[in-house]
């Protein structure tokens, strides 16, 4: 009989303060708990440092995967990486995204774009007035290409974008976040950051998108560029064959923090994607390493546990549920 295949699947946005779902309401997750050691603590709550905006642990695990262990977080090229196996490499891009900023002297709060009252057609409109101002500065904003589940947010291309380090967003959406951690780096950060602030006013004072917006409220008054560099070779990771998923349905809800859309997402993850890893698991079919990941932290569980203690564990299964349901509320 052949060896069990490694495969890690890494589950982003389990869990956050405020959620409400139980592992005991997820079967499939909570079959798949009783089969696999754990759970580690494998990336710890980062300290509350009022300078830092921190990603969230799911960026750096996948950043891992993805052999990025050497680039700080405000540098990984997360856009490119999206459209890499659609253009010639090296390529360069970053994502743009609409926010409603609430401003004090020494802090910011960005509105998570979901919150955003906006149809289709307004989201397009304004991305086609972020592209008509950005194209005398050698930038494009592709109205068609965008992100896969974060609203209001296109692929940004053009000039300057390598080497521009751009804040995690993930960590800022609904939170105040000091002003300076929102601050690019890098040769041409003066310059977004003036692009960036000049974008803005064009929006707040540009006359065809009063008639428009008139009914939002919030109104977007904000953008943030994200995501920004340049990926010069396909990471491994997205080579067929490599045995590492990260399963994302969850971070919509997640980011958001809200409660209900994200026990309902979850049921979704538990009865499509686990079943299949149960079975494998089972069947010793898979050494699996499954790693649950929230805003701060992230826990780990892997290799199958011996039958034995696996019998033990199902005796007191009801205990184990009870000290489970605290896990996705913890992260």
């Amino acid at each position: 009989m052949s060896s069990p295949q490694p495969y890690t699947l890494c589950i982003a946005g389990a869990g956050f303060e405020g959620a409400t779902v139980q592992v005991s309401e997820l079967p499939q997750l909570q079959r798949l708990l009783a089969l696999l050691e754990g759970p580690r603590l494998l990336h710890p709550a980062p300290d509350d440092d009022a300078s830092a905006l921190p990603s969230w642990p799911h960026e750096d695990i996948w950043a891992d995967a993805l052999g990025w262990a050497g680039l700080p977080a405000h540098q990984r090229p997360w856009a490119a990486l999206n459209w890499s196996q659609e253009r010639e490499l090296p390529t360069t891009h970053a994502w743009l995204t609409l926010t409603h900023w609430q401003l004090d002297f020494r802090s910011a709060r960005a509105l998570h774009p979901a919150a955003l009252p906006l149809t289709e057609t307004q989201g397009s409109i304004l991305a086609r007035v972020c592209d008509e101002y950005l194209q005398p500065e050698g930038l494009r904003v592709d109205q068609f290409k965008r992100h896969t589940w974060l609203p209001h947010t296109w692929l940004l291309s053009g000039e300057g974008l390598t080497g521009l380090g751009t804040a995690p967003v993930h960590g800022l959406w609904n939170r105040p976040a000091p002003r300076e951690a929102l601050a690019f780096s890098g040769p041409d950060a003066k310059r977004f950051q003036r692009l960036t602030h000049e974008l803005e006013m064009h929006l707040s004072q540009h006359p065809g998108l009063n008639q428009v917006l008139a009914q939002v409220n919030p109104r977007p008054n904000g953008v943030l560029i994200h995501g920004a560099g340049t990926l010069r070779a396909i990471p491994s990771a997205l080579e067929r064959g490599h045995r590492f998923y990260l399963e994302d349905r969850l971070l919509p809800s997640a980011t958001q923090g809200e409660a209900a859309a994200h026990a309902q997402a979850w049921q979704l993850v538990d009865d499509d994607c686990l079943t299949s890893y149960v079975t494998g698991v089972e069947d010793g079919l898979l050494d699996l390493t499954l790693i649950l990941t929230g805003p701060r932290q992230a826990l780990q569980w892997c290799g199958s546990k011996p039958s034995a203690l696996r019998q033990w564990r199902r005796r007191w299964a009801n205990r184990w549920r009870a000290q489970l349901t605290l896990v996705l509320g913890d992260l």
